[in-house]
């Protein structure tokens, strides 16, 4: 058919197509309509799920409405009261400097008090004085984070163990006698009297520098080994405990005039009429703590029933590092945060059921596991986990109308990319914050940088000593490989070994002025040499002087110690 008899049929065929056309028209209004939305609806789908509404509707649960769609704040969400940040300052002090420079970023991000775990960093004198590690602060250097953190309008709250978690003490020889069992020294024998003396010289030692404190954080948790010695062997657990908490919780109120805080889990299965009778309602607040991103699965609501019947104030307690892993160079910003916001739903849920509610949330964060682990995240990695925790706990919300308080106030630059889509992609945040100029910001940045080389350096070995066959465990054991292709591992290995002693500088320049010199020897030797110290002397084995230039006939005679 010819154009010009097209022309002549064409207002009939469209005639006949009109409801079609039109049809198709609406269609790509809609579409346009998409198109200009789309960067919104693309941040919706990637947001991760404790950002995401439908999901928590689905739930039961009424999440803040985003700004994307809505504007106001919704009524119904609540900040926490107080928010405290814990320093675990264990086995690997910041320097007092470095920590100046911290506490008023805390407070501008909303911080309202100090949870202080000085633990062997504190310059214990007397007979407590070999419990303080060499690279302790001195007592100048306490009183300058004190007096910065009242400058800062920040309460401190002292944090001391007096049952569990007593290494420090127990593990050196003059107090090992006082050792519930005596090849564990992390608790305790609450049977003794010489066992509440050493209590009351810690705490005599700690509240002397913090006079004034209206509170005393005590410890008491994890208490694993109780009732074993002979001297308690005879008691219930739990009348154990209660006696030594009560005792502990009377000598801090008499002397001064404080409120012991304890942690909580070893009192989530005692009833409530057993708590009552022991008379420990009029002396300490529980603080409940989990790290967990689904909180009500490891502290159920039957354990605020419990505790509402005999507490007329509770703490709740949050992870921003130290949770997910004994030695993490950075903590997951997202799994910390949905910690964080789920808590504040449990507090806003089990809140009216004490008679004056929910006192705050302390932020912890984590140095090591115990006294004898290795480090997990250092502090200055973990500030952009701290600031997105502590500014969702200080609005009772997380979504990006608080995105410019948090950006300006860790000094990045203008907001290249969405906060939420970059953090749904990259959890520890290491694109998001990457620009940022906050304290301790260069270190951070580094360990995205060790990541890299870490990985070069795990491909490497397992290729040299699994894929490869001339430098595994049987040839190193036998001292018989071939030296050639073993010069071809060693060119390999001296590309990473350069790679990995550049992470070793790297690392101690990010760190000069945050950690002493001792962590960061700590750190390195942990993160950085372990992946190729010992491996390298392995490698180099075939080639060292004295190295056989002839070998001997095959051996078979480990055949017969096979099983």
């Amino acid at each position: 058919m010819s154009v010009s008899k097209c022309m002549q049929h064409l207002p009939g065929t469209l005639w006949r197509w009109r409801f079609s056309l039109l049809f198709a028209a609406l269609l790509s209004l809609v579409a346009l309509g998409y198109l200009q939305t789309s960067s919104d609806l693309v941040r919706l789908a990637r947001r991760p799920s404790w950002l995401d509404p439908a999901r928590h509707r689905s739930e039961g649960v009424e999440l803040p409405r985003t700004p994307e769609v809505w504007d106001e704040r919704p009524a119904h969400v609540r900040a926490s009261p107080r928010r405290v940040v814990h320093l675990d300052l264990k086995g690997a002090p910041p320097t007092a400097a470095y920590l100046t420079r911290l506490l008023p970023l805390i407070r501008r991000l909303g911080g309202t008090g100090l949870l202080l775990e000085w633990e062997d960093m504190f310059p214990f004198s007397g007979a407590l004085r070999p419990a303080a590690a060499r690279n302790h602060y001195s007592r100048a250097e306490v009183r300058r984070i004190l007096a910065e953190a009242r400058r800062q309008g920040l309460q401190v709250i002292p944090l001391v163990q007096t049952f569990g978690h007593l290494e420090l003490f127990l593990k050196l020889e003059p107090f090992a006698h006082l050792r519930e069992t005596p090849a564990q020294p992390a608790a305790l024998c609450p049977s003794r009297n010489e066992s509440f003396r050493l209590v009351q010289k810690i705490v005599d030692q700690v509240m002397e520098m913090h006079r004034g404190t209206p509170f005393l954080h005590i410890g008491c948790d994890e208490v694993y080994h109780m009732g074993v010695c002979e001297l308690c062997r005879t008691q219930m657990r739990d009348d154990l405990y209660l006696e030594h908490v009560t005792r502990v919780a009377r000598y801090v109120r008499e002397r001064y005039n404080a409120r012991p805080l304890i942690w909580d889990d070893m009192m989530r299965h005692i009833p409530g009429d057993v708590l009552r009778r022991s008379g420990i309602a009029e002396l300490v607040e529980p603080m409940v703590w989990v790290y967990a991103e689904d909180v009500y699965r490891f502290v159920g609501p039957n354990v605020y029933d419990a505790f509402a019947e005999v507490f007329p104030h509770v703490w709740g307690a949050s992870a921003y590092k130290g949770a997910f892993g004994e030695t993490l160079t950075v903590p997951p910003i997202t799994r910390h945060l949905d910690n964080t916001l789920n808590w504040l739903d449990v507090m806003r849920r089990e809140g009216p059921k004490f008679s004056e509610g929910f006192r705050g949330l302390v932020l912890t964060g984590w140095q090591r596991y115990d006294h004898m682990a290795v480090l997990c995240e250092l502090l200055p990695a973990a500030i952009p986990s701290l600031a997105v925790s502590l500014v969702a706990a200080s609005h009772g919300f997380f979504n990006s109308s608080l995105q410019d308080l948090l950006y300006n106030t860790l000094g990045c630059p203008s907001a290249p990319h969405e906060l939420l889509s970059s953090l749904a992609t990259d959890p520890q945040g290491s694109y998001a914050f990457s620009a940022c100029d906050f304290p301790g910001s260069e270190f951070f940045k580094f360990t995205g940088q060790l990541e890299s080389a870490v990985a070069q350096a795990e491909e490497f070995f397992a290729t040299a000593t699994q894929r490869k066959g001339w430098l595994t465990e049987y040839n190193i054991n036998r001292n018989y490989t071939n030296p050639f292709r073993v010069d071809e591992v060693l060119e390999m290995f001296y590309s990473v070994q350069y790679t990995m002693k550049s992470a070793v500088s790297s690392a101690r320049d990010a760190l000069q002025d945050v950690v002493d010199r001792y962590t960061v020897a700590e750190w390195v030797e942990q993160h950085a040499l372990a992946q190729y110290g010992l491996n390298v002397s392995e490698a180099a084995a075939p080639r060292r002087p004295g190295a056989p230039r002839n070998w001997a006939q095959r051996r078979r005679d480990r055949a017969e110690r096979l099983p």
